[in-house]
């Protein structure tokens, strides 16, 4: 019994550090750049398409140039529904590199995303621990039986 406790909370930190990484790469590191040295645009709204998670399609100008982009609203901006064409929204940009922008607040997508982070890596790799232990065969699960 006590190997089969190890072996799951060993599994459990092995699928947390996965899922972590996994889902951690997608966004954050993009966040952080923008965090740290992301500036600010008006942006006007091109159209939406709210039906594909609340998609905002966007124009703003940056370094001299002008950018579209599209992203899902809210974080600061208003909802999908509540946007036309011709609103204008904050967008935040690389100096460096425009073409990586999001619309809203930068902030609040931070920390939607560590809050994100870190539920998926509590809960997911739980229910997976939980579905493998309940296929051992019930010596390893209880074994006085």
């Amino acid at each position: 019994m006590r190997a089969t406790k190890v072996a799951m909370v060993g599994l459990y930190f092995v699928m947390a550090t996965t899922v972590g990484i996994v889902l951690g790469h997608r966004n954050l590191p993009t966040y952080w750049q923008l965090l740290q040295s992301g500036h600010s645009a008006d942006a006007v709204v091109l159209r939406t398409n709210c039906a594909n998670h609340g998609s905002v399609f966007y124009r703003f100008q940056a370094e001299g140039r002008e950018y579209e982009d599209f992203g899902n609203a809210g974080f600061g901006t208003a909802e999908c529904d509540k946007l036309k064409p011709g609103n204008h929204i904050l967008v935040y940009y690389l100096p460096s590199n425009p073409d990586v922008n999001r619309p809203g607040e930068i902030k609040e997508r931070w920390t939607n995303e560590l809050e994100f982070l870190g539920l998926a890596v509590t809960v997911m790799p739980g229910i997976f621990v939980y579905i493998v232990w309940r296929q051992l065969p019930l010596r390893y699960r209880h074994p006085q039986l």
